[in-house]
């Protein structure tokens, strides 16, 4: 399983530029399967005067399948830019067999951890998000839900999850730090 970053593609041209340079390492994701952050949700507006957002083009979805992106999270800052797009998301992405946690239309939507069989195991997979990095917009529960970093909130979450599947592997998908860090607080490393 290979786990990459953050993912944004706002164009066409973007998508196709993504998709050629994944197209020149495929031999890396060979008889693998990715997990990959979402940055910001998906539409087909690019330019938004007055406010700042990252989304990405529904054309995203084509590389994130060539490299057999199995799980994306969308625990993130961006995600709460564009609440209205939420389903547009969620929808495309399942219909190309890419699920995806985090974030939903409420708590228990964010909490519900994607889930995959890999190499003969099942993974859990959650995604959570740093809340300083959501300060400037709030979850609306009925509208839009990103999954906060909560130590407590998680770490319940985790025995919640072994109890009801002892089997499984549970991974979580952190979005946290600011851009560029190079060394990783020590309060997560605590965690």
């Amino acid at each position: 399983m290979i786990f990459i970053g953050d993912v944004v593609s706002p164009t066409k041209e973007c998508s196709s530029d993504f998709y050629n340079s994944l197209q020149r390492c495929l031999h890396i994701f060979e008889d693998d399967c990715v997990v990959a952050n979402l940055e910001g949700l998906i539409s087909d507006d690019y330019f938004r005067a007055n406010k700042p957002v990252l989304s990405s083009h529904p054309s995203v979805v084509e590389p994130l399948k060539l490299i057999n992106t199995k799980v994306v999270s969308l625990a993130n800052n961006h995600t709460l830019d564009l609440p209205a797009n939420l389903r547009i998301t969620t929808d495309l992405l399942l219909s190309n067999d890419i699920s995806y946690c985090g974030a939903g239309i409420d708590i228990d939507e964010a909490e519900t951890p994607a889930e995959i069989i890999h190499q003969n195991h099942k993974y859990l997979i959650l995604g959570y998000s740093w809340d300083i990095l959501m300060q400037h917009q709030k979850n609306e529960p009925g509208v839009m839900y990103v999954n906060p970093i909560s130590p407590d909130l998680i770490i319940r979450k985790i025995e919640t999850l072994r109890n009801e599947q002892p089997e499984s592997k549970i991974v979580l998908k952190m979005h946290w730090s600011f851009d560029l860090e190079t060394i990783p607080f020590p309060l997560y490393r605590k965690f």
